[in-house]
């Protein structure tokens, strides 16, 4: 399978996306894997997040963010409304020092 250059989906393949780690592209059932989630932060009513998925049939990771209500009149469609585009990514590594209490 050819890369994709850009990707772009809607409200309804993203939500299967976020909660199914599944994901559907021309007709084509891509190989995926949630590889890191993050929690974003807060608005009003909402809570932004986003995750990383590895498209195993392309060979590339890409970050998507999106919103969850925190309101229960609210749901996934008022959320995350319209396309919403994947951005490719690259995995790196780094040093993170850590501090503990001294025995």
């Amino acid at each position: 399978m050819e890369k994709f250059k850009e990707l772009k989906i809607s409200s309804e393949k993203l939500r299967d996306l976020v909660y199914e780690n599944y994901l559907v592209i021309d007709d084509v059932e891509l190989d995926i894997k949630e590889v890191d989630s993050s929690y974003d932060g807060s608005g009003r009513h909402t809570e932004y997040h986003s995750k990383v998925f590895y498209i195993k049939d392309t060979d590339q990771y890409f970050q998507v963010s999106y919103e969850e209500s925190v309101k229960d009149e609210m749901g996934w469609f008022e959320c995350n409304y319209g396309e919403a585009e994947l951005t490719e990514v690259e995995p790196y590594t780094e040093t993170i020092t850590k501090y503990k209490i001294k025995k």
